[in-house]
């Protein structure tokens, strides 16, 4: 394997990490406030799990465009 596959196979595992200890504290900012979402009105909620869900979309975006730089890299 060529020094530059192993810098870019590293790179995107640690990108990867990032993004899933990422995604961990969306479900987990979701999983400690199921009491805020039972104890406050629908709008409150709704506008919790829209943030929730925005974050996931954002985190997707970023991985479809690391994986994009991958192989990239990976056919250089």
């Amino acid at each position: 394997m060529k020094e530059h596959e192993k810098i870019t196979r590293k790179k995107l595992l640690n990108d990867c990490s990032i993004l899933y200890d990422q995604l961990q504290e969306c479900n987990g900012n979701l999983s400690s406030e199921d009491n805020f979402i039972v104890n406050s009105s629908l709008g409150d909620a709704l506008d919790l799990l829209t943030t929730s869900d925005d974050q996931i979309s954002h985190l997707l975006a970023e991985v479809l465009s690391i994986s994009r730089l991958y192989l990239i890299a990976k056919q250089i």
